[in-house]
């Protein structure tokens, strides 16, 4: 009875099988993962928040990969209950802008630093 290699063979096939779903769970995870980002990009470039991301010198899919997303989602609420949106599309419509005009942007500061 020589049932070791015949063990070692088994566990071989188990490990490759293992390889191979995980090979194939991460691949799917990051396709998942940029079409979900390439769709919260679209979403972001509609808004205020992704002109305003444009504005401070970033780009929206640098943002996107640097940033959490619960943080991307903090200043799209911050945008949205901002009391200075008249303001804001002043300085939006601008082709040039000096970084104090920005100042008064809620995101000001985090936008700054992802820069």
């Amino acid at each position: 009875m020589n049932s070791i290699p015949l063990l070692v063979f088994i566990i071989g096939v188990v490990f490759f099988a293992v390889a191979i779903t995980l090979v194939y769970a991460i691949r799917r995870n990051f396709q998942t993962g940029m079409v979900f980002r390439e769709q919260y990009r679209e979403k972001i470039s509609q808004l205020r928040f992704g002109q305003m991301i444009i504005k401070h010198g970033n780009d929206v899919q640098t943002l996107l990969h640097s940033c959490p997303i619960i943080d991307i989602e903090k200043q799209i609420k911050n945008c949205h209950s901002c009391l200075k949106s008249s303001e804001c599309d002043v300085v939006l419509e601008k082709e040039m802008i000096k970084q104090n005009e920005l100042a008064f942007c809620p995101n000001h500061s985090a936008l700054v630093q992802n820069a």
